[in-house]
């Protein structure tokens, strides 16, 4: 018999606000320590199924009561980035600690974004903080441990758990307010498979993508963009320029497999038997050739696993970020000195997938270290 998830991911909305205005007559935004206490053992005597108990409560009992998840799991509350879903999580938080959930078996995550103010911010930042966290909690106690009940909070967050419960293995439930022949209902795993194949090949721009804060200008990723990449990014324009983002599904994917290369597992790189002269496109323009020639040397000398390098693009008007990444299963190279930009390949001793994005990570050192 396969175990039980005792991981409860929850998402939370606000449901029980008006039945606690109705039951309490005055806003929430009115109340004080004492009110929210009193409110807290109000609803521990309701029975769970009760609609007045909430949306999160009553989805709660029903995956106890079916035995989709085990008989006192650890619950984590997801709730928005508002003052009602501050609000309502710690409510939540103390009516299962007056039930018995006691020694921290209850914990609250607040979702930056998450709030329907802002539209945008909702869009490209609250969804995918969520993903961020749902996946770290995933990561921390692994998918057979855990189960999602997206029942509370906005529907969009019901396509996110779904997507996330496909792509990582964990079962997802959800129960509607209206349900009578089937209390609660599940979305298990389905055999489907993420192209890793895509990914590998686009590492860099997902990794990129992953770690800026903002939308990134598609600039960047010149001679590098491919089209199948289109489903799993947001585009954004601004003043006739095309800028990106990862999209849920992309990040979800980024997450996923990212996770598999443990870089304190892959074999070490083997130094090269012989490093050669950088290589220089004689298309570049000259006032920045010997820059980008020292710099590449730069890349070899201070490596002993880097062979040699060879330049294929440059931007006189366009600086980036130095950086190193993975691009179409080869190692690439940025350089720019605030004026311009170079991309360039470094050809390395790594034999595999594995060993290209432990070079990667090291050559990011040596840049970080070198300044």
């Amino acid at each position: 018999m396969s175990m039980q998830p005792y991981i409860l991911l929850c998402t939370v909305g606000i449901s029980l606000k008006s039945h606690l205005q109705k039951r309490f007559s005055k806003e929430l935004a009115e109340y004080m320590p004492a009110d929210w206490e009193e409110a807290a053992r109000h609803i521990k005597r309701l029975e769970p199924q009760e609609r007045s108990s909430g949306a999160e409560i009553n989805s709660i009992d029903a995956l106890l009561a079916e035995e989709f998840v085990a008989a006192r799991p650890e619950i984590h509350f997801f709730h928005s980035d508002t003052d009602e879903g501050r609000d309502i999580g710690g409510l939540l938080k103390r009516v299962y600690e007056l039930r018995g959930w006691r020694d921290n078996r209850v914990q609250l995550h607040e979702v930056e974004g998450l709030t329907d103010d802002d539209p945008k911010l909702f869009r490209t930042r609250g969804l995918r903080n969520l993903v961020r966290q749902l996946c770290d909690r995933i990561r921390q106690y692994g998918p057979s441990a855990c189960a999602i009940n997206a029942t509370g909070g906005y529907k969009a967050q019901i396509a996110i758990a779904v997507m996330i419960g496909q792509a990582l293995g964990v079962p997802v439930y959800y129960k509607h307010e209206h349900f009578t022949q089937q209390t609660i209902i599940g979305f298990p795993p389905l055999p489907i498979a993420l192209d890793e194949a895509l990914w590998r090949n686009n590492l860099g721009i997902f990794e990129t993508l992953h770690q800026a804060d903002d939308f990134v200008s598609i600039n960047q990723f010149a001679e590098e963009w491919d089209e199948k990449l289109e489903s799993l990014v947001e585009r954004e324009v601004q003043e006739g320029e095309t800028f990106l983002n990862l999209s849920s599904a992309g990040l979800i994917m980024h997450e996923n497999f990212r996770d598999r290369i443990d870089l304190g597992k892959v074999e070490a790189l083997k130094p090269a038997r012989r490093q050669e002269a950088p290589r220089i496109g004689s298309d570049h323009f000259s006032a920045k050739q010997d820059e980008i020639r020292n710099y590449m040397w730069g890349v070899i000398r201070g490596n002993p696993f880097v062979r040699t390098c060879r330049s294929f693009y440059t931007n006189p008007d366009r600086p980036q970020k130095n950086d190193f990444r993975l691009s179409r299963g080869q190692v690439m190279g940025i350089y720019s000195d605030g004026s311009f930009s170079a991309k360039f390949w470094v050809e390395t001793t790594a034999a595999s997938d594995e060993q290209k994005w432990l070079a990667v990570d090291k050559l990011r050192t040596w840049g970080q270290e070198r300044g």
